[in-house]
């Protein structure tokens, strides 16, 4: 779908109404959409960073669409897209992430909110390296639409890697992108 489409229907779930890091949900999303977006990390990717929180997350307890919408999501972003979203709403972040990467488990399997390697737990869903990947894109633009990143420095040294942060900050224009919110 298209970006004004995807708008239009995060408004119409209500994300414009909610308040999210001193604005709207809606504002962070399109914020944490913007910065990837930015750093050309490919559509995929990008859609799920839009729809990153609209489970709610372990940090954001506030939902738009229940996980029984699943569907919905699926056929607004996609299957690939939406399963970003659905783990990012379930991990333990940061801190899952960052104990990943200091450990470098791989292959990596999802369970309760945590990530250990194949094996160490039973009933486990598995998630890939790209996930992985992918998933800390979209934890590192959504830090830094909060204006927290700096809080961690892997994460930084992440940032830096993919070409979201240069050595001036924020590869792009800050401050954070702010949509124009009018009536639906």
């Amino acid at each position: 779908m298209e970006l004004s489409e995807n708008l239009d229907f995060l408004r119409k779930c209500g994300a414009h109404e909610i308040q999210h890091s001193g604005r709207t949900l809606l504002d962070h999303l399109f914020g944490t959409y913007s910065i990837l977006r930015d750093a050309d990390v490919g559509v995929e990717v990008c859609q799920a960073a839009l729809f990153h929180s609209v489970y709610g997350t372990t940090k954001f307890r506030e939902q738009l669409l229940p996980f029984s919408e699943r569907a919905t999501v699926v056929a607004q972003i996609g299957p690939n897209a939406e399963e970003l979203v659905m783990l990012f709403a379930l991990l333990d972040r940061p801190d899952t992430f960052l104990k990943t990467m200091t450990n470098r488990l791989r292959p990596l399997r999802f369970k309760f909110g945590a990530l250990a390697p194949v094996g160490h737990y039973s009933e486990e869903a598995g998630i890939s390296a790209q996930q992985f990947n992918h998933l800390l894109l979209i934890e590192v633009a959504n830090l830094l639409d909060q204006r927290v990143l700096w809080r961690y420095p892997m994460l930084v040294r992440y940032a830096k890697d993919n070409g979201i942060l240069n050595a001036n900050g924020y590869s792009k224009a800050y401050p954070r992108p702010t949509l124009i919110t009018g009536p639906l």
